[in-house]
């Protein structure tokens, strides 16, 4: 008889608990579902903004493509209509100068002039490479000094007066390679900027006299 009562209080106990617990662990549910569907959203938002994010790079990367389709149709030929070098030539100054004031000259002067396919003088842009050469001194000393000049450089270098239009490099000589001969050889090379075709020219200039304590020699 006992027992049996024991066995009632047990049961009752069991069921009492778990309606107290039913409450709650439905509170559980609901909160878990809230916040799953928070997540929900704030992924739908994510993922939209993204979409958006794609979107707007496809655009802009087909809108290169059509540029540089554009750029492909018009050819080599459409580019060689743009003003560009066709030529190079030394304008009528270039040869030694005399930098310092002293007696002699210290360098060569270069002006150099860019020309189209008509022979017009333009400025073009591009790289300039001026390189001296005394060919009477012996294999492996003819060079002297060798001036470069990047696109900015050059365009720096660009002289527009009434007589003429041209780029001005001064090239004077280095302290450890005199000259030893009045006859020096300059040659010029310009890269163009825009077609990256590269013209060289070159000339014999005489300078004054060598800067050099050795007895000077002519050719």
């Amino acid at each position: 008889m006992r027992q049996r009562t024991r066995q009632q209080s047990s049961g009752r106990l069991l069921a009492l608990t778990v309606l107290l617990s039913a409450p709650l662990s439905g509170c559980s549910i609901f909160q878990q579902l809230e916040s799953c569907e928070r997540e929900n959203i704030e992924l739908r938002d994510r993922l939209a903004a993204r979409n958006e994010e794609l979107t707007a790079r496809q655009e802009r990367i087909d809108g290169l493509e059509q540029q540089v389709n554009g750029l492909q149709d018009r050819g080599e030929l459409e580019v060689t209509k743009l003003p560009h070098a066709s030529g190079i030539r030394f304008a009528r100054l270039t040869g030694g100068h005399d930098y310092d004031g002293a007696p002699g000259d210290d360098g060569i002067t270069v002006y150099l002039q860019p020309v189209d396919a008509d022979g017009h003088v333009i400025k073009a842009a591009g790289s300039i490479t001026i390189d001296l050469f005394d060919l009477a001194n012996p294999d492996g000393t003819q060079r002297i000094v060798t001036r470069r000049l990047n696109v900015d450089q050059t365009r720096k270098a660009w002289s527009d007066g009434l007589w003429t239009r041209h780029y001005t490099i001064d090239c004077p000589w280095p302290e450890e390679r005199l000259p030893a001969h009045r006859e020096i050889t300059v040659r010029a090379t310009f890269t163009d900027y825009l077609t990256g075709k590269a013209w060289t020219t070159q000339q014999v200039v005489t300078i004054t006299y060598p800067p050099s304590p050795s007895p000077v020699s002519s050719r």
